[in-house]
This record gives C-alpha cells, structure tokens and sequence, in this order.
C-alpha cells in the first residue's frame, strides 16, 4: 500500500511524474548505496537501511501514475506509446500491407503487435486506426465492400490520424 512515508523517502510529491519517481530513486540510491560507506563502518548500517527503504518505496511507485493525470491524458499517451514503442522494431510499427479491390482504397495494412490499422486512399492519403482488434482486421479483409465495412465498422468506433 502507498503512503505519504514513500514519497519522502525519495523526496517527491504525488503530483510527481512517472519520470520524476525515477530520477529521484537513482539520485537518492546513488546517495545512500552501501559501497560508498564501506571504509565508514559507523554509516555503513544506516546506509543498508536507507537503501532497502528507497528499493522498498521505487518498487511502490515505479508505475505510480499521479491523480492530477485524467484518464483522457493517460488513453492518449496509451495511444501515443502503441504507436511508437515496439521494441522487436526500433519503435516502428510492421505493417502487413495487402492491395484490396476497392475505387478509393489502395492497400490496407495490420501491425499485430500494436493493433493499428493503417488505410492507404488513392486520394486521401495514409490513416491510422487505433486499437483495432484483429478479429475486425479480419473481417474487413473478408468483406465484400470493403470501403462501407470500414466507414460502418471502423472509421466511427476507433480512433484515426491521418499521416
């Protein structure tokens, strides 16, 4: 359980950031980390102490996310990080692009890893849809109208940003 003892203990509030905890935790671990009271045996047991209570509270509020963050905020780094971190390509999405049989679309492409689903328009350039399930990646491709199973199915319940 978090309490107001392990925001001291790294000396930050709970308003702080994610990123606040964590720079806080190495700079107050590298202030009290036993190796550096190893020639001053009177230090070196509050120095152990010290350090298992910073471990203890960094453990606590690694993923603490601060209340000043609403949920809208917390979707749309959701969203930001989907995109954009993908460790098994750099931080690229790997889209599986097919050529489709439509008037205004060119291809369509599905990151599995990520669930974005990215639309390529003969005239309207590149979209991402977000969080799409691949169970209606699948249908779409399945679909015999392709472009009227993606503005009824898709293009109204998932988020888009043009390219």
């Amino acid at each position: 359980m978090i309490n107001d003892g392990h925001f001291e203990i790294l000396g930050v509030t709970r308003n702080s950031t994610p990123d606040e905890i964590k720079k806080a935790y190495y700079r107050q671990i590298k202030k009290w980390h036993p190796d550096k009271f190893q020639q001053q045996p009177d230090k070196l047991s509050q120095a152990i102490e010290t350090s298992k209570q910073i471990n203890q509270a960094f453990l606590l509020l690694k993923n603490y996310a601060p209340p000043a963050m609403s949920s809208t905020t917390q979707k749309r780094e959701k969203f930001r990080d989907s995109k954009s971190t993908s460790k098994r390509t750099g931080g690229k999405p790997v889209f599986h692009r097919v050529k489709v049989n439509s008037a205004k679309i060119w291809s369509i492409g599905y990151d599995t890893f990520t669930k974005i689903l990215e639309v390529e328009f003969y005239e309207g350039g590149v979209y991402h849809y977000f969080e799409v399930p691949e169970t209606v990646y699948t249908k779409l491709m399945f679909a015999d109208a392709v472009e009227e199973y993606l503005n009824k199915n898709i293009a109204t319940k998932y988020r888009c940003q043009n390219i």
